[in-house]
């Protein structure tokens, strides 16, 4: 009997032990988890090479002549002889002001000129006459000084009335306005049976020369003395008897549709000094417009290219800004994770210029960066960038032949064909970081 007890006694023991242990395993012995695996990253080289580098400009287009056709006498308006936007010669006839005043006043003007061409031939048959007898003394002296003074006077009238006849053909001739130059007339400021040239030389209209076109545009003090730094770097290697290439100093054209003008441009004129009110230099570039498609008053972004030489490049995705900075995850010889920051620069296709923070050949996180923090482990794999464009493309525009002028009633400028935009990040250096 004892020694049942006993035995009910040791397997009641054994079982609470077996529950005490398996509880205390389940609450408080929990296991360490497993260490997650190093992420993957797509890495590569910092590269160092020429890079093409785009600046760009806002501008506005104007011809490169501007002649306006003014009313220079008074009258009223009674004919225009050209169609409004169309192409005119210089000297071509424009208007007609109401010329019979004007021929009037040339009668008038060539009967004075006669009576004083009269007067001098009888002054000088009197000084003819006298100056003989004035030696017989027939005739007093005085007679002789009276006939010669009378003569000169008569000389001073025709010289007088010659000058007034030719006024009157001056005004006669300015009552027919023509074009100053060869270009494409705009709209007439008035219209027949107006009384212009009252008090001012009165519009009528305006005559614009239209190729080339003038871009007009306003650089910040920074963008003058990075031009002024291309401009002598040109000059020095001409002086030196070296070349450059033919695009080295042209200009390209984008027009507010996003293509860009199928002719290159080329800078014309800097600015005599800097405007104080807004620190802006006006600059002039000139654009060959064969085809008329530019017109005065257009929008128009002016890029001009610079070749940077043997700048640090990185691929744009690869670099992160926290927290206002710039920076790339650089990836050391164990393969551990350095956040670096960087001074960056210009942009040019899908890279980026490195100006401080990087050496060429360093390997860097091209893929994955918002996966990674400094001092952790990686599995670096290889990234290909041989595929990202290195240069701001170009976008390309369809010539379109001009069209004819619809019977006379104008010019109709062709369209370029449709194009995509310029990345802006490809073509705008960015803003100072």
């Amino acid at each position: 009997m004892g020694e049942r007890t006993c035995s009910r006694a040791c397997a009641r023991a054994g079982l609470y032990l077996s529950l005490v242990s398996l509880l205390s395993t389940s609450c408080g012995g929990k296991q360490a988890p497993a260490t997650p695996p190093p992420p993957v990253v797509s890495v590569a080289a910092v590269a160092q090479r020429d890079v093409p580098v785009y600046s760009e400009y806002i501008g506005t287009l104007d011809a490169n002549v501007n002649a306006d056709a003014r009313a220079r006498v008074q009258g009223i308006l009674l004919e225009q002889h050209y169609t409004e936007g169309s192409r005119v010669k210089a000297g071509q006839l424009l208007f007609v002001i109401d010329p019979k005043p004007y021929e009037a006043a040339k009668l008038q003007a060539e009967g004075a000129l006669a009576q004083a061409k009269a007067a001098l031939e009888k002054a000088t048959a009197d000084v003819a006459r006298d100056t003989p007898l004035v030696a017989k003394q027939a005739v007093s002296q005085q007679d002789l000084d009276n006939a010669t003074a009378a003569r000169d006077a008569a000389i001073g009238q025709v010289a007088a009335a010659q000058g007034q006849l030719q006024t009157a053909l001056l005004n006669l001739g300015y009552t027919r306005v023509t074009s100053p130059v060869d270009g494409i007339a705009g709209i007439a400021q008035v219209r027949i049976g107006n009384l212009v040239g009252q008090s001012e030389p009165t519009l009528l209209t305006t005559v614009s020369q239209v190729d080339p076109m003038r871009v007009v545009v306003s650089l910040a003090e920074r963008d003058y003395l990075a031009l002024a730094s291309r401009l002598a770097e040109f000059e020095r290697i001409e002086a030196q008897g070296g070349t450059h290439s033919p695009d080295a100093r042209a200009i390209q054209l984008v027009l507010a549709d996003g293509s860009v003008f199928p002719y290159a441009g080329h800078l014309a004129i800097v600015g005599a000094q800097v405007n104080p009110a807004t620190g802006t230099l006006t600059v002039q570039a000139l654009f060959p417009n064969p085809d008329e498609l530019l017109r005065p008053g257009q929008y128009a972004r002016v890029r001009a290219k610079q070749e940077v030489k043997q700048a640090v490049v990185v691929p744009q995705r690869a670099v992160a800004q926290t927290q206002g900075k710039d920076q790339v995850a650089v990836v050391g010889a164990e393969d551990k994770v350095e956040m670096r920051a960087v001074k960056l620069g210009a942009t040019s296709g899908a890279f980026v210029i490195v100006e401080d923070g990087l050496k060429p050949g360093e390997r860097i996180v091209i893929d994955g960066i918002g996966k990674v923090r400094a001092g952790q482990a990686v599995m670096a794999k290889p990234a290909d960038t041989s595929a990202l464009p290195v240069e701001t493309a170009p976008v390309l525009v369809e010539k379109v032949a001009p069209a004819a002028p619809d019977g006379g009633q104008g010019v109709t400028a062709p369209q370029p064909a449709g194009s995509a935009v310029p990345t802006p990040s490809a073509s705008t250096p960015p803003s100072p970081r």
